[in-house]
């Protein structure tokens, strides 16, 4: 995937996991940090969002060592903050592990507000793996999507599990430094991943939804 440039010092996105934990530890030393500042780090970030989850120094030593314990889907987006790493962590895990993605047998809660985001040196189709909550399979949910201060436009779908790929292009949003896409639901929560390039799954339905989008006022 080396045609995926990001601003990071990940550098493109990680093709295994060896390459995952090489390019955290880069990620780490650039900062300065030890490992025990980013378990710190995590720390806050799970008491921040009811979290109750923990990682020690140990596992990170073993996530950048890319052998035996893995990181999780469910960590990824705090790792990739504790980590500075510009959403770098988060895409390569998706790309890594989207495949397997089974959200109701891994501990990642479902929300009634979702927020993915992808940097904007990244030129290419973008994805997102949209699920239900197991109480909603087969019920309809109404998704309203917001580009961050570009566009928006809604979405009527009745998810079956395992639910949707949504592929689309990004927009390259002047002034911010990612391109963020909020999708909220107010009735029934949903669980999201997001990717680029090609979705992992054959078996899930894919809905192109480039088209239909109105400008943010």
């Amino acid at each position: 995937m080396d045609e995926f440039e990001i601003e990071s010092p990940g550098g493109p996105l990680a093709r295994s996991f060896e390459e995952l934990g090489e390019g955290m530890r880069r990620l780490r030393t650039a900062q300065g940090w030890s490992r025990r500042a980013v378990v710190g780090r995590l720390q806050r970030i799970a008491e921040r969002d009811g979290a109750l989850w923990t990682l020690s120094v140990s596992s990170l030593q073993r996530f950048e060592r890319g052998r035996g314990q893995r990181p999780r889907l469910a960590h990824a987006a705090a790792l990739d903050e504790a980590y500075a790493a510009s959403h770098w962590i988060a895409l390569s895990l998706a790309g890594l592990e989207g495949a397997g993605w089974r959200p109701w047998a891994q501990a990642d809660w479902p929300r009634q507000v979702q927020r993915v985001a992808w940097p904007l040196a990244v030129d290419a189709r973008v994805w997102v793996h949209v699920w239900p909550s197991a109480r909603c399979v087969g019920v309809e949910h109404r998704f309203e999507l917001t580009w961050l201060g570009c566009a928006r436009r809604s979405v009527r779908v009745v998810l079956a599990a395992p639910g949707q790929y949504w592929v689309l292009d990004k927009p390259r949003v002047v002034g911010l430094p990612h391109a963020e896409l909020i999708i909220e639901e107010p009735m029934h929560p949903f669980h999201v991943l997001a990717g680029l390039g090609a979705p992992a799954r054959r078996d899930v339905p894919l809905v192109d939804i480039g088209s239909g989008w109105t400008p943010d006022p």
